[in-house]
């Protein structure tokens, strides 16, 4: 299973939606992000921008902080691992940041 996240604005004025991100990323390190809130990732779902960068700094510094205990829960499988995680974390920031202040809203489906 994966986590495929997109970050989306519409327009209305000129009637175009505008992707600002799109990534698969594997759920296997799911357990590192319900250390962080109790629905893991899944709480960007229908968050705007602006919000998920609030929920993003969340899981950035509970990372950076606990990074022992979170490459502890590194997949025995190999697909992901605590440093893929935080880049893919960063990355969100990034494109949160970016995305224009209004309507520009983060899915979360696995």
């Amino acid at each position: 299973m994966s986590y495929d996240f997109t970050l989306t604005s519409y327009c209305k004025a000129c009637d175009t939606t505008t992707q600002h991100f799109n990534s698969n990323y594997t759920s296997n390190t799911s357990p590192m992000f319900y250390k962080v809130f109790p629905e893991g990732i899944k709480k960007l779902h229908n968050k705007d921008a602006d919000e998920a960068v609030e929920i993003l700094h969340t899981f950035w510094e509970y990372f950076t902080i606990n990074k022992r205990e979170l490459e502890e829960l590194n997949p025995s499988n190999g697909w992901g691992d605590y440093e893929s995680t935080l880049k893919l974390i960063k990355d969100m920031q990034k494109a949160s940041f970016k995305a224009p202040n209004e309507g520009a809203v983060w899915t979360v489906y696995s």
